[in-house]
């Protein structure tokens, strides 16, 4: 029984887990592109309750205090005629936010994620944006 239990480990482990999931990861692409557009977008979100609680009486009363959140987006036209957009919150985004204008001259690195139909054709599923590095035109 405890033969059986170690060879059934031992082929799980020879099994690849995108073989299980049906899903796949390229190596890193790159492509060149042009920024196509930048756009920043301030927005309130509900943020953190707050609770407030009078002096003279005995009651609590609560708030939803909104926080302000700024968003960047980049819109990329791929040389494959294909536009790529990288959108999100915090200082990743505002730094490639800062760094491109439209008109640039970019690579962009990512990595495509895809399953396979039964004939073995990939259905690409996803883009995982890694970088982009402006670049000048000659």
């Amino acid at each position: 029984m405890k033969k059986i239990f170690l060879l059934c480990l031992f082929l799980i482990g020879c099994t690849s887990i995108s073989s299980i999931t049906g899903r796949y990861t390229s190596e890193i692409l790159t492509e060149k592109a042009v920024v196509l557009e930048t756009i920043y977008t301030p927005f309130l979100r509900s943020g953190y309750p707050a609770s407030y609680q009078h002096s003279f009486n005995s009651f609590t009363q609560t708030y939803d205090i909104p926080e302000m959140v700024s968003r960047y987006s980049i819109v990329f036209h791929c040389e494959h005629d294909m536009n790529f957009v990288i959108e999100g919150e915090g200082d990743v985004y505002k730094l490639y936010w800062q760094t491109f204008s439209k008109g640039d001259s970019v690579y962009i690195q990512y990595k495509e994620t895809y399953k396979k139909d039964k004939d073995g054709y990939k259905i690409i599923t996803d883009f995982d944006f890694i970088d982009a590095i402006k670049f000048k035109k000659n």
